[in-house]
């Protein structure tokens, strides 16, 4: 158990509002994207260069999910203790307990 304070619950869960906001946020762009995407593979002839692009396109919001994942991660790990991060890598992966 990380026995928070209740300061620290309620910026963790700040933190993963802003996150879940901003991932829906992303979410929408990634749809509209690949929406695009997949309208360019359907053409007649299909322009390789317009869908490297997309594909581009489509790869930088997967990329900006991934980075605002690693970052909310990183500010929530910031508000533990030396203790709760241990504690807290145990639950998650399974950590073998140093000796």
């Amino acid at each position: 158990m990380l026995d928070l304070s209740d300061d620290q619950r309620q910026e963790l869960v700040a933190i993963q509002q802003d996150q879940i906001q901003q991932q829906w946020d992303l979410m929408q762009q990634m749809r509209e994207r690949t929406a695009a995407l997949q309208k360019l593979y359907q053409a007649e002839q299909p322009d390789a260069q317009a869908i490297g692009k997309a594909h581009d396109r489509v790869f930088e919001v997967r990329r900006k999910m991934i980075e605002n994942r690693i970052e909310a991660q990183n500010r929530m790990s910031a508000l533990l203790t030396d203790e709760q991060r241990e504690a807290m890598r145990n639950m998650q992966g399974g950590g073998m307990p140093a000796n």
